[in-house]
């Protein structure tokens, strides 16, 4: 006598899948909500005051460049002088040319700026 095995109906099949289907539906639904939901706080603080900065007694930056060679170097320097209420981080050199070229907008080979000192 063989032993009988008995196959679930299709009905079951169809309710165990929905039951696995809302299952995953409700984990990715509380996912979202929890990501949804999130919250973080931040602070700043603005203060009012004065910040001063002037170049002076030496400024050469303005002095002139002309029958410069491939190799040459020149040095310029300034002074650069803090007076205000409010804390002072740091300052952005900038150069411009006045006719743009190959020496201020080649990367490798134009000309290149270097700070040496700060102090």
């Amino acid at each position: 006598m063989r032993p009988t095995t008995t196959t679930p109906s299709l009905s079951a099949k169809l309710i165990a899948s929905i039951a696995v289907l809302g299952v995953a539906a409700a984990i990715a639904g509380l996912g979202t909500f929890a990501t949804f939901t999130s919250s973080t706080s931040a602070s700043q603080t603005i203060a009012s005051g004065t910040l001063s900065l002037t170049s002076g007694p030496t400024n050469r930056l303005g002095t002139g460049a002309t029958a410069i060679a491939a190799g040459d170097t020149m040095q310029r320097a300034i002074d650069l002088n803090y007076a205000g209420s409010v804390d002072f981080g740091s300052t952005t050199l900038t150069t411009s040319a006045s006719s743009s070229s190959a020496l201020d907008t080649d990367v490798i080979d134009g000309l290149h700026l270097a700070i040496d000192k700060c102090s």
